[in-house]
């Protein structure tokens, strides 16, 4: 990831700054000085943000946010070089970069995941599961088991009427009062529990609910 990042983020400094609108100020010294900058600040801020440990192919909306606020950070802090370094900002040049280099770093890793998810494993032998939980929790445990070669979620159940009939993350909440006929219509051997913040004691019913299904 970083030795990719860094082919676009250097890529797209020097579409923006040399090729489309090449200035005096913009001398071979230059182009090499702000190589080696843009590479340590945009590596420096990424690695802070916790980017580059992120797996792929667990990206999600967070994630992406991270990237955009990463991005823009390093951005300004390159700003604020290229200013002192020439006494100019280079506006035009400097928004193309910006824009440039959010594109195509978000999309990169938006492409890696599609491929990981298309050709990363045989979904065939999967045995399907629902996620009891349809919230942060049971999300991020959709995402994770959407890749794994065992277990395949094609849905949720939670206790939050307003949920009912939604989708998250492409699969369906259902009502859990409907467990018995949902798991025979999708043939559901096994509920995997989404509840850290529910109280002991709702767990428990809710696990006597389940025992007590057929």
């Amino acid at each position: 990831i970083i030795c990719s990042d860094s082919i676009i983020v250097c890529s797209a400094f020097f579409f923006s700054f040399y090729l489309i609108n090449p200035s005096p100020i913009i001398e071979s010294n230059f182009i090499f000085i702000s190589f080696l900058v843009v590479f340590l600040i945009f590596l420096i801020v990424f690695q802070a943000f916790g980017l580059y440990s992120s797996i792929i192919r667990f990206i999600n909306i967070e994630v992406m946010g991270n990237i955009y606020k990463a991005t823009i950070v390093s951005f300004l802090l390159f700003w604020c070089f290229l200013f002192l370094y020439s006494g100019d900002f280079l506006l035009y040049e400097s928004i193309l970069f910006l824009f440039s280099t959010v594109t195509l770093l978000t999309g990169s890793r938006m492409v890696a995941k599609w491929i990981l998810y298309k050709y990363g494993q045989d979904k065939g032998t999967s045995d399907p599961v629902i996620i009891y939980g349809a919230g942060a929790a049971g999300t991020q445990l959709s995402m994770a088991l959407s890749y794994s070669e065992e277990l395949e979620p094609v849905g949720f159940f939670d206790d939050d009427k307003s949920l009912h009939g939604s989708e998250i993350n492409s699969l369906k909440v259902y009502d859990p009062e409907k467990i018995d006929q949902i798991c025979n219509e999708l043939g559901i051997d096994t509920i995997l529990l989404a509840l850290p913040s529910v109280p002991r004691k709702r767990k428990g019913q809710i696990l006597t609910n389940l025992q007590q299904s057929s």
